[in-house]
C-alpha cells in the first residue's frame, strides 16, 4: 500500500494548531474538557428571601461551533 500526502489544508491546520475558521485544533478529550465548562447556576438573591433565578454561563466560540455542528442547543444540555 502506497502511503499518501496530507491536504495542504490539514498541513495548514497542523502547522496553525487552528481550523480554517480560527478556532483552536483539540484533541477530542480537551474538547469534551472544554465542553464541560458550561453551566447551569441558581443565584439567590440576598435581599429577597425565598426567589432564584437561573445564570447560564457563555458558551465560547469553540463552544459555540461544537453544538452547532452538532445541531443541539447548549442550553439544553446543562
Amino acid at each position: 500500500m502506497e502511503k499518501t500526502d496530507p491536504s495542504p489544508a490539514a498541513q495548514a491546520k497542523k502547522a496553525t494548531k487552528h481550523n480554517h475558521d480560527g478556532l483552536p485544533v483539540m484533541a477530542f478529550g480537551d474538547l469534551m474538557a472544554h465542553l464541560g465548562t458550561l453551566a447551569r447556576n441558581t443565584v439567590a438573591a440576598s435581599l429577597h428571601k425565598g426567589h432564584t433565578f437561573i445564570l447560564h454561563t457563555k458558551p465560547t466560540k469553540v463552544q459555540e461551533a461544537a453544538f452547532r455542528l452538532l445541531d443541539i442547543d447548549p442550553l439544553r444540555v446543562q
